[in-house]
This record gives C-alpha cells, sequence and structure tokens, in this order.
C-alpha cells in the first residue's frame, strides 16, 4: 500500500498594516457618504465641513493606499486581507478626488 503525504492547509496570518490601512479606508469611505447624504438632504453646513474634511481625508486616504502596499507585496500574509487593505483606501481616495473635481468643474 502506498502512502501519501497529506498537505496540512496552513493559514496566512493577517497583515496588521494591511488592517490599519482598511480601517482608515472604511473611516474615510463612511465619511464621504454620510457628507454626500447629508448635503443631499440639504444640511448647508454639511457642505462646508465637506469641503475641509474632504481634502484632509483625500491626503490621508494616499497615504493609506501608499503604505498598504508593502504588504501587498509579501506573499507570506493573507490575500484577502493585503486586497481589502490596499482597495479600502483607494476606494476613499478615488472617491473624494472625484468629488473634489467635479465640485470644482461645477462650481
Amino acid at each position: 500500500m502506498s502512502q501519501r503525504r497529506r498537505r496540512n492547509y496552513v493559514k496566512r496570518p493577517n497583515s496588521q498594516v494591511a488592517i490599519a490601512t482598511a480601517i482608515i479606508g472604511g473611516v474615510c469611505l463612511l465619511l464621504f457618504f454620510a457628507f454626500i447624504s447629508l448635503t443631499v438632504l440639504g444640511q448647508v453646513l454639511a457642505s462646508k465641513w465637506m469641503a475641509g474634511l474632504g481634502v484632509i481625508s483625500a491626503f490621508v486616504c494616499l497615504f493609506a493606499f501608499i503604505k498598504s502596499l508593502e504588504p501587498f507585496r509579501d506573499v507570506a500574509f493573507d490575500t484577502l486581507n493585503r486586497w481589502i487593505g490596499m482597495l479600502l483606501p483607494f476606494l476613499g481616495f478615488a472617491a473624494w478626488t472625484v468629488t473634489y473635481f467635479v465640485g470644482i468643474i461645477l462650481g
């Protein structure tokens, strides 16, 4: 009888940097959707706060996106964790940047 080796599935650890960048990107996206909904509902102060926090959030998301590329190259960490840690800050940066330029164009 031949003996077969069983391969044990080893779960890769989560990257702490990817978790932190995912949290930052998620918070910035929540701020974006909260301010968009408040602005649509007619809150005048929300649009003024959105202008200030939008620029800050875009820079924070850009920094988080750049930091999330470091663990993305390392294959020792969980793949889903790395993708979420990279995509959330990118989506946050894209949302705030598109809103910023739409505001400039439409005035």
